[in-house]
């Protein structure tokens, strides 16, 4: 079920067009795939989150390119256009899961409200099916524990059965496990939209195709934040990046986020620096430089400020 290897594209767009066109759809398929350089445009796509164990990928959908960095993943979807590039100079392990548009489905069918579908008539889909923001997302205990249950169990390792093939070769119990999972992740995907629904409604008392708008723009700035916070981000990018005016995006941002943008790329960085403390033997001056500070000094100061001990004492007390 998980393919070490991504599917021949020329294969693959063929055998997405025979599926709709005989009203099957996406079978379910995940690839934890080892590259350090792969291009793959334009690909009719099933609900999907594009996430990376290690390094860095770029996924655009509606023309917007999203850089995805080790610690978020990326949402796309169903019968919506992505293109997916990978370029590195060290090695990137994906695991993306692509969920097969029946389960998808039957799994929305029971649990959807008529407020769930916030985003319809965007164009991307027919009918009353989920739509999903376009946006980042950092990646929680609960998801990597989903996702590392699945990743490490052993009967799903495929390298070569097509796309078509791959449930054919399982048995109903590995099915049946598998589809736990997947129904897991799924419904955690619809937590995430119900909180992300809640900030829409934060927005101003306007028409609400105006605030699903306005949210949009704002997930974009989000997301150069998420992407780029290694790097020195100056308001007025955020603003361009929203499409709105820099102290009307500084307003927004406040209002729906609780933060605003220097406080939240503050918060991303030393949510960084947390992780990097605990998986790595970095140097506290190569954390400080990687996550986007100048010099040591004001990284501590700041890093102690927020947890009331050094970066070194943190270590030793999580080690």
């Amino acid at each position: 079920m998980i393919r070490k290897q991504f599917p021949d594209l020329g294969s693959l767009k063929k055998f997405i067009t025979q599926s709709y066109q005989n009203k099957k759809g996406w079978p379910t398929a995940i690839l934890n795939v080892h590259t350090q350089q792969d291009y793959r445009p334009d690909v009719k796509g099933a609900l999907s989150i594009f996430m990376n164990i290690s390094g860095e990928s770029h996924c655009t959908v509606d023309n917007r390119q999203v850089t995805i960095p080790e610690a978020f993943f990326f949402v796309t979807n169903q019968q919506q256009h992505y293109t997916l590039a990978i370029e590195t100079s060290r090695p990137v392990e994906t695991f993306n899961i692509h969920f097969a548009d029946r389960l998808v489905e039957q799994v929305y069918e029971s649990l959807l409200l008529p407020s769930d579908y916030l985003l319809q008539n965007s164009g991307h889909i027919n009918g009353p099916q989920l739509l999903f923001y376009n946006q980042l997302h950092r990646k929680d205990a609960y998801l990597m524990g989903l996702i590392q249950a699945i990743r490490q169990a052993p009967h799903y390792q495929v390298n070569t059965l097509s796309l078509g093939q791959q449930f054919a070769s399982k048995t109903t119990q590995e099915h049946l496990w598998l589809e736990e999972k997947l129904y897991e992740i799924l419904v955690y995907l619809l937590q995430l939209h119900r909180n992300i629904l809640k900030k829409v409604e934060q927005l101003p008392p306007i028409k609400q195709t105006t605030r699903v708008e306005l949210y949009k723009r704002l997930g974009f700035a989000l997301d150069y934040l998420h992407s780029f916070a290694h790097c020195t981000i100056q308001l007025d990018d955020l603003a361009q990046t929203a499409c709105l005016s820099k102290y009307h995006f500084l307003r927004l941002f406040k209002q729906v986020f609780g933060l605003t943008p220097y406080q939240y790329l503050a918060k991303i960085r030393l949510e960084n620096a947390q992780s990097l403390l605990k998986t790595t033997q970095m140097t506290v001056h190569e954390i400080a430089y990687t996550i986007g500070y100048e010099n040591a000094t004001s990284f501590c100061r700041v890093f102690r400020q927020r947890f009331k001990v050094s970066p070194q004492q943190y270590r030793s007390m999580i080690g």
